[in-house]
């Protein structure tokens, strides 16, 4: 398995879904090992983790990428810049260093697989965007398959600048086969992208379900969980958070918000203490078991602009939690509005508080749409049933041969 990123970095959706799975499929018998960059100088270039598989770290240049993101976002922080402008700034000013740094990870990854290309039956990398490319193209002339996770709608979003041979890796990118998260990824692949049929299999992401609903009723908990560094733009942290503002005037500091997620959460702090709402906002920062917060929570709340098939979102609901989401294509796959969950307008703050209200005022509909949700996960989503027909596909793509 490749993915850019891996623990113990904080992890977003595609981090979680390689370690989960490459748990269970070293649990299932099989030999799994992932393949990450080395964005930390003083990591170890390859070491076992504690459930059996091992990860290798490569890229002698690669933590220059994250190092000095983080020291230019240091000194950005403290200008008067908008959040957008901020982004351009750092993307120009980090493009010579990033470009290094995932050139360095290309060619140590494609030493890698020339070298132990026989011992190596597919290559299952978790992004499809330049990390794609690059994948197709360090197993060039190599037998194992390449089979690529697209998340996002619409699918292969174009390959940024940052990427060393952006072209080359665009066109490498569409020689995999492909999972798609969901049938409307799937038709992206299609029309958009020109990805054979044959060569796309429509497989979800997959959770641990828990031995137990949570309680919600008494809780006064809304749970949210995402990186705060991937911005506004795709979480819609600014929707979020001015509903909360303007169902706090009815709410009156009765209920929490519990923000889970990496990033800084400064600019959102000051908004929410203009708005005088700051007390009933809690950030906890990365958390190594969300579980211990969708235990506690009476609801969890998802107002994405762009989405694959969120994670978070399965989790909560595994919980047994009444969702609260917008209506993009990713999350409407998986909730039905008034049947396993609450859909609301994407950007449409006034209804996402109303909608927030609502639901906190009516216990019994939030606990039918709970265990509604809970069933949904049961039936399509575990974990085990994911890595099922993922094995199903790996031998499928192993017959057919590179």
């Amino acid at each position: 398995m490749v993915v850019w990123k891996f623990y113990p970095w904080p992890e977003g959706g595609a981090e979680r879904q390689c370690r989960k799975l490459a748990v269970e499929l070293t649990r299932q018998g099989h030999c799994c090992e992932v393949l990450t960059s080395r964005l930390h100088a003083g990591l170890l270039s390859s070491e076992e983790m504690p459930e059996g598989y091992q990860v290798r770290r490569l890229g002698r240049w690669a933590f220059l990428e994250e190092s000095c993101k983080r020291s230019l976002r240091a000194v950005l922080n403290k200008l008067p810049l908008s959040e957008q402008l901020a982004d351009t700034i750092a993307f120009w000013l980090l493009l010579p260093v990033v470009r290094l740094a995932r050139f360095s990870f290309m060619l140590a990854l494609r030493q890698f697989l020339q070298q132990n290309s026989q011992h190596i039956d597919v290559v299952h990398v978790h992004e499809a965007h330049w990390i794609a490319g690059a994948v197709v193209w360090a197993c060039q002339g190599l037998t194992p398959p390449v089979v690529c996770k697209e998340a996002s709608f619409p699918a292969t979003a174009t390959i940024n600048y940052d990427a060393p041979l952006r072209k080359a890796l665009a066109r490498c990118r569409k020689q995999a086969a492909f999972i798609a998260l969901t049938e409307t990824v799937a038709a992206s692949l299609r029309s958009n992208c020109g990805i054979p049929a044959e060569r796309i299999s429509i497989i979800p992401n997959g959770v641990e379900l828990p031995a137990a609903s949570s309680p919600i009723i008494g809780s006064h908990e809304v749970v949210y969980i995402g990186n705060l560094s991937q911005g506004s733009r795709w979480k819609a942290f600014d929707i979020l958070f001015a509903a909360w503002a303007q169902m706090q005037q009815q709410d009156q500091g009765r209920t929490r918000l519990v923000v889970l997620g990496a990033g800084d959460s400064t600019p959102w702090q000051q908004y929410l203490e203009a708005q005088g709402c700051r007390a009933t906002v809690h950030f906890a920062g990365a958390v190594k078991d969300v579980g211990e917060y969708l235990h506690k929570a009476r609801l969890f709340v998802l107002p994405s602009r762009v989405e694959g098939l969120s994670n978070a979102l399965l989790e909560a609901m595994s919980w047994g939690l009444p969702v609260l989401v917008s209506d993009i294509q990713a999350n409407l796959s998986v909730v039905q509005h008034q049947v396993n969950g609450w859909v609301v307008p994407v950007n449409d703050s006034q209804a996402l508080a109303e909608a927030l209200l609502q639901l906190l005022a009516n216990e019994p509909l939030s606990f039918r749409l709970g265990q509604a949700a809970r069933r949904t996960i049961e039936e399509h989503y575990t974990m085990q049933q994911v890595t099922g027909q993922l094995t199903t596909l790996y031998k499928r793509l192993i017959a057919q041969g590179r």
